[in-house]
């Protein structure tokens, strides 16, 4: 007691924060560490069972790794897709969440049932909602009830908006117009991935001291400067910390591409387990070199500001 007793506060959160690593990492070398290991492994060899000797390991030393770089065309093409829907998704997912949690902070009658609206695409993608999901039936109902509107439209000789028409007329550039409709076209995917990072911000916006508010209003601070200057560099670091659950939730989601293509790999009708374990290593490295890269240039550019309470 007496040492914590001469320690800084800032010396008694770097110790708490470790404290609070302790059970992760516990857990993840008794249930984790081996399999990792394991999969390492798998990924130099060729995995078979015989009858008599259980299973049997071939090395073929860095083949399966050569193989993704010259010959698995299709896993490439799915990596890289995968890449550029982040591009779309990430920023959106945060955007909208901001915008989604600045709303609900505020008080209205209704806050608490609108809050679990919001909520709710969390327990949609979840059990067997996620498996009606993955299986298209409501993709299917949607684009049947969408298809039964469009016929009724037509038949009452209905006016149809096309969006991107509107876009062309007021002379948006070609790249912008491309970014717009490919929002348009994942505008589900990104509803309903922000159930978490709505609650995250939600309730960074609520640990903001209102006697900072009441000094701005004082001051003469108008909606759009207190909003600027005040509440989005408090949050800030919540925005970066939801950012990078964004990247990994898209990279390591059930209906990934590239997470498919592993799984058929690995318990398909070839049932690969070392050249799925190589993909999965692959996949692991560039998910790592893409959270680096996204962490520095957050890092460099100074954007996000920690205060301390």
């Amino acid at each position: 007691m007496k040492l914590l007793d001469n320690m800084s506060l800032k010396r008694k959160k770097s110790i708490f924060g470790y404290l609070l690593l302790i059970p992760f990492l516990i857990g993840f070398a008794l249930f984790f560490g081996l399999p990792v290991i394991q999969s390492l492994i798998f990924s130099f060899n060729n995995i078979s069972s015989e009858v008599g000797k259980g299973v049997v390991y071939k090395s073929v030393g860095f083949n399966h790794y050569t193989r993704l770089f010259t010959s698995d065309v299709e896993f490439r093409e799915r990596l890289v897709s995968n890449a550029v829907d982040l591009y779309v998704k990430v920023p959106m997912i945060v955007i909208y969440s901001l915008f989604i949690a600045v709303v609900l902070n505020k008080k209205f009658r209704g806050r608490n049932f609108a809050k679990v609206i919001f909520f709710l695409p969390v327990i949609i993608t979840s059990g067997v909602m996620l498996s009606m999901e993955s299986s298209d039936y409501l993709l299917h109902t949607v684009q049947n009830t969408i298809s039964q509107g469009n016929e009724l439209l037509e038949t009452n000789n209905a006016a149809f908006i096309d969006i991107k028409t509107i876009f062309l007329r007021m002379q948006i550039s070609e790249k912008i117009l491309q970014y717009l409709m490919a929002i348009i076209q994942k505008f589900y995917d990104i509803v309903i991935s922000s159930g978490v990072t709505i609650t995250l911000l939600l309730a960074a916006l609520q640990s903001i001291s209102p006697s900072v508010y009441e000094s701005a209003a004082i001051e003469g601070a108008t909606a759009w400067e207190t909003f600027w200057k005040i509440t989005l560099p408090l949050v800030s670091p919540y925005v970066f910390m939801c950012a990078i659950y964004a990247i990994i939730d898209s990279f390591t989601n059930s209906s990934n591409r590239v997470i498919e293509y592993i799984m058929d790999t690995a318990y398909g009708s070839s049932l690969n387990y070392g050249y799925a374990s190589a993909m999965t290593w692959i996949y692991f490295i560039v998910i790592a070199l893409f959270l680096a890269v996204i962490g520095g240039l957050f890092a460099r550019s100074r954007v996000i500001f920690y205060y301390d309470i």
